[in-house]
C-alpha cells in the first residue's frame, strides 16, 4: 500500500528527472518499489535502510550472490516491512552504508572528511565496489596528517592497500613523534604496530618510541580487560619488545625509562646496560634486539651562498624535445636541471607530496635532488620577504618494485624563491634503462611553485627521462607536482 500511495502522490515522476542517475537516486531516496531491507549498525545505533535488489546486484558481486546466487534462498524469506526480518549489517556505520548504496545507484559520493572516507572505504571493500574504494583512497591520500595517519596505515595494512600504506609511512617517517602522540595510534592492531617498530628510519628517539609502545600496551591491557602491570605489559608486547633497539640508548635513557617499566626482567636489563657500557662484552638475550643502528637520521642542514650549485638557475631551453642541462658541478657532483613550464603557486596547508619517475641511459650514482623553496604570497601570514624560512621534508628513492633504496629527512634554513639541494643519507647507483621513483613529502605550510617539468634532459652525456610511473595504477601527481623536483644531483 505504501508504494501505491507513493505512486499516486507523484504521478509521472520520471518526467522531471533528466537522467537515469537522477531517477535511480529518486527510487533510493523514496524507497519506491524497494524489495529488500537492511538493519545497519551496532546495538547503540541501528537504522533501517531499504533498497532494490537489482540495483545492488548490478553494482556489487557480493550483493549479486546474496540475492541471486547461493545465498538467495536464505534471504528469500525476508520481508520488506518493519525491519524485524531485515538483513543485519553490524560492522558498518549507517551513514557509510547509505553512502555506499547511493554510489551504487548514482556513481556519486560526496567525501568531506577523512573519517567519512575511511568508513565508506571499509564498506566498499566488503562489498567489492572497487571504483568507490579508489575514490576513497585518493581522498585519504590527500588528507593524511599526523592526527589520522595511524588509522590510514591500519586500514592500508588490513586491506593490503600498498599505495596508501607507503604514503602513510612517508608521513610517519617524517612526523613520527606527532603521529604517535595522537589517540588513533593507541587503537592500531599489533600487526600495524609491528610495521612501525620494524622501520629503519623514524623521526623519533628510541626512548620516545619505547614510551609510545608502552602507551599502546597500556591500552591493549584495557582492551583485554587485564591489570596494567609489568608482566601483563610484557604479555601484550611479546611480539613487539624484540624490535626495540635498546642499545641505541644511553645508560641514562635506558635506566630512567625501559629499566623502570617492569616490562624487562632484571637479567635483560643488566645485559642491556652491560652492552651499552661495554660494547660486545656481554651476550645479549636472544629475544632482544642487538641492533645499534639508530632509526633517527639527523636532518641534513644546508648553508646557502650565492655560488652554491643549488642556487643557480638552469638556463632556458631552446625548445628541443631533449633539453641540454647546464653543466654545474662541485667536486664529485653533477647537476641535471629540468625546465618547468606553466608554473603556479600551490598553497600547502598541511602535507603535500610530489613524485616523479626517472630513467637514465647510463649507470650513474644518484646523490640527491634539487627542489623549489617557498615563494612569497600576499595571503601568506608567515611570509618574511627579507629573510628565509625553515624547510621540513622527507624524500626517498624507490626502485620499480617499490623498494626504498635511500632516503633523507631534511630540515634547514632556506631563502624564498630559490632552490634547495637535498642529499640522500647514502648515494645509490642506479642502472640504465630501469625505472626508479623519487618521492618528496613536504611538511611546511606555505606557497610552493609547481609546474610541469621537462620530460627529457641530457646532462654530461646522460639522457634523463622524467614522467609518471608506469607501475603506479593511481599516479601520485595531479599534472604539475612532478615539476617540484627541479633536478637530480649525480656522479659516475
Amino acid at each position: 500500500m505504501a508504494n501505491r500511495r507513493a505512486i499516486t502522490s507523484n504521478v509521472d515522476w520520471q518526467v522531471d528527472k533528466k537522467s537515469n542517475s537522477e531517477r535511480a537516486k529518486y527510487l533510493f531516496e523514496t524507497s519506491l518499489y524497494c524489495d529488500c531491507e537492511f538493519l545497519v549498525g551496532n546495538e547503540e545505533e541501528k537504522e533501517l535502510v531499504k533498497a532494490h535488489k537489482i540495483f545492488l546486484a548490478m553494482g556489487s558481486p557480493v550483493f549479486e550472490t546474496m540475492f541471486y546466487g547461493g545465498m538467495a534462498q536464505a534471504n528469500a524469506g525476508r520481508s520488506v516491512s518493519t525491519g524485524s526480518h531485515a538483513i543485519e549489517v553490524q560492522d558498518i556505520q549507517p551513514f557509510a552504508f547509505k553512502d555506499l548504496l547511493e554510489f551504487i545507484y548514482t556513481e556519486h559520493v560526496d567525501l568531506k572528511s577523512f573519517e567519512q572516507a575511511y568508513e565508506i572505504s571499509y564498506a566498499a571493500k566488503k562489498y567489492m565496489v572497487s571504483s568507490l574504494v579508489e575514490k576513497c583512497s585518493q581522498y585519504m591520500w590527500k588528507d593524511l596528517i599526523p592526527d589520522n595517519v595511524c588509522r590510514a596505515l591500519e586500514f592500508a595494512n588490513l586491506f593490503e592497500d600498498t599505495l596508501l600504506k607507503e604514503r602513510s609511512l612517508n608521513v610517519i617517517r617524517c612526523r613520527t613523534k606527532d603521529s604517535l602522540s595522537h589517540p588513533p595510534f593507541e587503537d592500531i592492531t599489533e600487526s600495524t604496530l609491528l610495521i612501525l617498530v620494524k622501520e629503519d628510519d623514524l623521526a623519533i628517539s628510541e626512548t620516545d618510541l619505547f614510551e609510545a609502545v608502552k602507551r599502546w600496551g597500556t591500552k591493549e591491557c584495557a582492551r583485554r580487560e587485564i591489570d596494567v602491570n609489568g608482566s601483563n605489559l610484557r604479555l601484550v608486547l611479546a611480539n613487539i619488545i624484540g624490535h626495540i633497539r635498546f642499545l641505541t640508548m644511553t645508560n641514562e635513557e635506558f635506566a630512567s625509562s625501559p629499566a623502570m617499566s617492569g616490562i624487562l626482567t632484571q637479567e635483560e636489563s643488566f645485559a642491556i646496560l652491560m652492552n651499552i657500557s661495554c660494547r660486545d662484552k656481554w651476550q645479549m638475550p636472544s629475544q632482544l634486539s642487538s641492533s645499534r643502528q639508530s632509526r633517527y637520521t639527523a636532518p641534513y642542514s644546508l648553508s646557502f651562498g650565492e655560488n652554491s650549485p643549488g642556487n643557480r638557475s638552469p638556463s632556458s631551453s631552446c625548445g628541443r624535445s631533449v633539453e641540454t642541462a647546464p653543466v654545474l658541478s662541485s667536486p664529485g657532483r653533477i647537476y641535471c636541471y629540468r625546465r618547468v613550464e606553466g608554473e603556479t603557486l600551490v598553497h600547502n596547508t598541511g602535507i603535500l607530496d610530489c613524485a616523479v619517475a626517472l630513467t637514465v641511459d647510463r649507470n650513474i650514482c644518484i646523490q640527491g635532488i634539487v627542489i623549489s623553496s617557498q615563494s612569497n604570497h600576499t595571503d601568506s601570514t608567515n611570509c618574511d620577504p627579507s629573510g628565509g624560512y625553515t624547510e621540513l621534508l622527507y624524500c626517498h628513492l624507490l626502485d620499480r618494485d617499490g623498494t626504498r633504496l635511500t632516503y633523507s629527512h631534511f630540515s634547514g634554513r632556506s631563502p624564498r624563491r630559490s632552490s634547495i639541494d637535498v642529499f640522500f643519507n647514502r648515494p645509490v647507483y642506479v642502472q640504465r634503462n630501469r625505472e626508479y621513483r623519487i618521492c618528496v613529502v613536504l611538511n611546511r605550510c606555505g606557497y610552493y611553485p609547481l609546474g610541469t617539468g621537462s620530460s627529457w634532459v641530457m646532462a654530461q652525456g646522460v639522457h634523463f627521462r622524467f614522467g609518471s610511473s608506469s607501475t603506479d595504477p593511481f599516479p601520485l601527481n595531479d599534472g604539475i607536482r612532478d615539476g617540484f623536483i627541479r633536478g637530480v644531483i649525480f656522479s659516475f
